[in-house]
């Protein structure tokens, strides 16, 4: 099993005139801010820029999967992390599992599993929700 479509990739650039200015005022707490406390700093940086990429056509699978029995949140879900591997095509990754162009994982993801559920299954749903993977299917 694994995912194909097409992928959304964002990467952030700094922008290479404009600048945002920030201010920061600091609790007066000398243990915690030093110096800084009970200042205010102005500070200018780089505008973030976006760039949005889209990868045609690519095979993602998942490579692990770790549950957390034991660490639940308010909601009762339950702690999930996973890793995945994205290839050029399902081809390619058939004809060498070693030939993944990029991977990626998903930490820290509380989620609602029950008993009978296939993590691995659980793990595609959760990614299919992540910004850029929307429009991937099942394989």
């Amino acid at each position: 099993m694994g995912l194909t479509g097409n992928l959304t990739n964002y990467t952030y650039s700094d922008h290479e005139t404009e600048t945002e200015t920030y201010e920061t005022t600091y609790p007066n707490e000398t243990e915690n801010f030093g110096e800084l406390a009970g200042t205010t700093v102005t500070e200018e940086f780089p505008v973030q820029v976006e760039t949005a990429t889209v990868q045609e056509n690519v095979y993602v699978m998942i490579e692990w999967v770790t549950f957390y029995k034991m660490q639940t949140n308010a909601n009762g879900h339950f702690l999930f992390d996973f890793g995945y591997k994205i290839y050029d095509s399902k081809a390619d990754r058939d004809a060498n599992i070693h030939s993944w162009i990029d991977e990626g994982d998903v930490l820290g993801q509380h989620t609602p599993i029950t008993s009978t559920e296939n993590l691995r299954v659980k793990a595609y749903e959760v990614l299919r929700t992540k910004r850029g993977f929307e429009n991937l299917t099942n394989d």
